[in-house]
């Protein structure tokens, strides 16, 4: 009786029917979303110009396949950038970013998201792109003028150390642009407006120096900021090339700066038209 090979069908069919009630509903199983952690950027301070790399470790607590992306805004809202998961360290996920001009201040922050739509993000943090070593170079580096029109060139200095004080020449074609004012940058690197020591103009250049106020304490600076506001005005058409010469950086001391051979300069160019 039973080994009835129908009875056996039967067995066998409520068996199935069972297991089959029993099965887990994908739409019941928790979905914890990823974990974002050891985020890491390749430069604390990164260099104009130069591939700045992301990482972070993400982990599914479900093993779902994830995805990672990089959000980042350098003042034009946020952009995203997926990044690539690791062959060997699957946990490990990089995204880059490419060629951010100095003076940049970045935001950013990691989404993580599983297959089934779990999310998490990352704390957003920030960073401003600027020059290591000290250069010297202008804000806006190209500009366009008509004549009679005027431009503010901001003469710049960018990552300096025990920085102290400042001179240098300026050469300047004469014949396509004049020189009105030069001011010392406020804001700028000096915490206060410093005193336009020395300034001169005579045969198509300036000679200018200047420097931090002296106290009892320790006045040398660290950091980067705005030297002098120097406003051009156009009275010939044509290209003018302003150029930075015989520039010594010192210290409190009177000594040279000693990353004063490191000292980059940046030519900046005025359109008159």
């Amino acid at each position: 009786m039973f080994n009835s090979p129908i009875l056996i069908v039967c067995i066998i069919m409520i068996a199935v029917l069972t297991c089959s009630d029993k099965t887990v509903n994908s739409e019941d199983t928790p979905n914890d979303p990823p974990i974002i952690s050891d985020l890491y950027r390749s430069h604390e301070i990164p260099e104009p110009r130069r591939d700045i790399e992301f990482r972070a470790t993400i982990v599914d607590p479900d093993s779902d396949q994830t995805e990672g992306f990089l959000y980042y805004n350098v003042g034009e809202g946020y952009n995203s950038v997926e990044m690539t998961q690791d062959d060997s360290i699957t946990t490990l996920y990089s995204a880059t970013i490419s060629r951010l001009p100095a003076e940049t201040h970045c935001n950013y922050y990691i989404l993580a998201e599983d297959v089934r739509g779990a999310r998490s993000f990352s704390d957003t943090l920030e960073f401003d792109v600027v020059y290591w070593f000290p250069t010297l170079y202008t804000f806006p580096p190209v500009d366009s003028i008509s004549l009679s029109g005027s431009s503010r060139i901001r003469v710049r200095l960018g990552r300096v150390i025990d920085f102290f004080a400042v001179s240098l020449i300026i050469p300047y074609d004469s014949t396509i642009v004049d020189i009105d004012t030069v001011l010392v940058s406020d804001p700028g690197i000096w915490e206060d407006p410093a005193p336009l020591l020395f300034y001169q103009k005579i045969d198509g250049q300036i000679s200018i120096a200047a420097g931090a106020h002296q106290t009892d304490e320790n006045d040398n600076i660290t950091g980067f900021g705005g030297l002098f506001d120097i406003y051009f005005r156009g009275i010939g058409v044509g290209e003018a090339t302003i150029d930075f010469t015989d520039v010594l950086l010192v210290d409190e001391n009177g000594a040279e700066n000693r990353y004063h051979h490191y000292l980059e300069t940046i030519s900046a160019t005025i359109y008159v038209h």
